[in-house]
């Protein structure tokens, strides 16, 4: 089975459609959960709850709170402080 049939397959379970947008910003926040995690600025666990909950949000097609998680996280949101303080003005880490 080729790459994009599975895809367009795996797409039709989700009740939320993605934009060409939404995909962009997921793209982005993925991988700025990968490099976190990967310079050790964000536990396994952290990394592996932040793509899980973008999947959560699609599959209940909550395109308000995706919408705002992305956008919020891409544009200089709460990521962990590599000076080990918290940042999002005391909102702390999640």
């Amino acid at each position: 089975m080729d790459l994009e049939k599975a895809l367009k397959e795996a797409e039709t379970g989700y009740s939320l459609k993605l934009t060409s947008t939404d995909e962009a910003e997921m793209l982005a926040y993925i991988s700025t959960v990968l490099e976190l995690h990967a310079k050790g600025d964000l536990l396994h666990e952290s990394a592996i709850d932040r793509v899980m909950a973008l999947c959560v949000l699609i599959n209940t097609g909550n395109r308000q709170e995706l919408s705002r998680t992305l956008r919020g996280f891409n544009n200089g949101g709460n990521w962990p402080s590599t000076t080990g303080n918290p940042s999002g003005g005391g909102r702390g880490n999640l």
